[in-house]
């Protein structure tokens, strides 16, 4: 017995010198080290850049060109400026055209920032249950262990058969194998985190607790149209499901989502785009003037100034127009669908909330205490020679799934919560584009 308090001092002394030298991170920094460093998001932030590039090219004026004519019979001479004036403000058109699609830019960007808070609070709660486990299944190890040590002394004893001894003893081999399932799976885990984070993997890291649920919360502030702030009732989550209060979830998505200010602004640079399209059709003016010499019989000078404007007879961008109303017709469908979808992640990522909510209840108010109970009661008539091992280890290994099954509930509520976050398009980077 000293002996085995022995080992597992060790091993506790092992756990605190390994989490001494892993490197800490919480949720929220793993969040703001990928808004920093994921390829993917600056990838779309420099989209940016590129349409400010096309606002400076659709401000620009058409460049002057210089034209020289000659004619040696009767030996004339023209040197001048050709110079093209556009005509139906098509300037101004392709400025405002080319600051739609910078604002369309934007809320892809918005999207693609949101899309990427939710990866990493996902594949973060997902790391951090492979990590629970894997503690929990060091648990298993270290009681299995200790029925497997009391098994032999006993055995020695007499007192039980030597069975009993084999069945603990391939309790706790599968209990060492189990670990190494869990590890296997921490390390996946963690290499989608990290692969999310733009950064190389780190094994040796140690996940805080996700309170996901409190700053969740925090987020869901609104402004009334008095521009009134309007707090969502936390506790209103708990409870059975609420139909008014979905209502009022589907709303903040719909003042929210990126994925809707994205296709309103697409409806709105076609209507841009129509513009252009029919200011196109004004034919633009192009004036050319210049000396006009005659060196025949003595050199004259005069000037000449030339216009010439071209007629819509066969183009009259026929083509664009339909092709511009057609995909107008597209994003307003878009549009719609994308409103159904929103109503349909809402009501699904809400529903899993408050049945998650209510299945976490029943786990720390019945399931669990009652495992445990029976496991405690079924260790103590074991050690006191009151019942065989195999009822202990049952007992341990109904206790051990409620546990294991606990953790995934819970991951599946922060999951959850993480979803509806994502519904309702929520982003605290919106602001640093």
């Amino acid at each position: 017995m000293k002996k085995l308090k022995y080992i597992f001092v060790l091993f506790l002394i092992n756990i605190f010198i390994l989490s001494a030298n892993a490197e800490t991170i919480t949720l929220e920094g793993a969040i703001s080290t990928g808004v920093i460093n994921n390829p993917k998001l600056k990838a779309m932030r420099s989209k940016i850049g590129i349409n400010d590039a096309q606002i400076i090219e659709a401000s620009k004026f058409i460049n002057p060109s210089v034209m020289a004519d000659t004619g040696y019979a009767e030996k004339t001479y023209r040197i001048g400026i050709e110079q093209t004036i556009e005509l139906g403000n098509k300037r101004k058109k392709r400025i405002k055209l080319a600051k739609a699609n910078k604002e369309i830019t934007e809320a892809q960007v918005i999207t693609a920032l949101i899309d990427l808070r939710n990866d990493i609070r996902i594949s973060y709660i997902e790391a951090y249950k492979a990590q629970e486990q894997l503690k929990l299944a060091n648990e298993v190890l270290n009681t299995t262990t200790k029925l497997y040590e009391i098994a032999n002394k006993r055995e020695l004893a007499g007192d039980i058969a030597k069975l009993d001894v084999l069945q603990a003893e391939i309790t706790m081999i599968k209990a060492k194998s189990d670990i190494q399932l869990y590890k296997l799976d921490l390390g996946k885990s963690l290499n989608t985190l990290y692969s999310n984070l733009g950064q190389s993997l780190n094994e040796d890291v140690v996940l805080e607790k996700p309170f996901l649920y409190k700053d969740f919360f925090v987020n869901i502030i609104q402004k009334d149209d008095n521009e009134n702030e309007i707090l969502i009732d936390n506790k209103k989550f708990n409870t059975d499901y609420n139909e008014n209060l979905v209502d009022d979830l589907i709303q903040i998505a719909y003042k929210n989502r990126p994925e809707l200010t994205e296709l309103e602004k697409s409806i709105k640079a076609q209507d841009l785009s129509l513009k252009l399209a029919k200011a196109n059709n004004i034919p633009n003016l192009t004036v050319s003037l210049g000396p006009d010499i005659v060196a025949d019989n003595g050199t004259e000078v005069g000037v000449y100034a030339i216009a010439s404007v071209q007629i819509p007879i066969f183009n009259r961008q026929q083509g664009a127009i339909k092709e511009i109303l057609a995909q107008k017709d597209v994003y307003q469908n878009e549009l719609e669908m994308q409103k159904i979808k929103i109503i349909e992640e809402v009501k699904n990522a809400y529903a899993s909330i408050v049945n998650t909510s209510q299945a976490i209840k029943i786990y720390e108010e019945e399931l669990l205490p009652k495992a445990l109970q029976v496991l405690e009661k079924s260790n103590l008539s074991f050690k006191e020679g009151k019942s065989n091992i195999l009822m202990s280890l049952n007992a341990q290994e109904a206790y051990i799934s409620t546990k294991f099954s606990y953790i995934q509930i819970l991951t599946d509520y922060e999951n959850a919560l993480s979803k509806l976050e994502r519904a309702l398009g929520l982003n605290k980077e919106e602001d640093n584009l």
